[in-house]
């Protein structure tokens, strides 16, 4: 993990996950994670970051990582 992607510390994994309507941090591929916190800061920018709330920072990674997801949501959706 960079500098520019301190904000990250701020995330709530637990939260994310469950926005996700996922069991466990291990169903969000590691690269997937990297990719989704790249994207953001680029599109924000780290100084932008910072100054939100964690439960928004949280939505916005949610945001990303559903769309990063789509194949592992609804392989979930299927067994459920």
């Amino acid at each position: 993990m960079s500098e520019s992607d301190i904000w990250s510390f701020q995330l709530d994994w637990l939260n994310i996950i469950s926005l996700l309507g996922f069991h466990s941090i291990n169903q969000i591929p590691e690269s997937k994670k990297l990719k989704a916190l790249k994207k953001i800061t680029k599109l924000y920018g780290t100084e932008m970051l910072l100054t939100l709330k964690p439960s928004e920072l949280d939505e916005l990674v949610t945001d990303e990582l559903r769309s990063l997801l789509k194949r592992e949501l609804m392989d979930d959706a299927r067994q459920k």
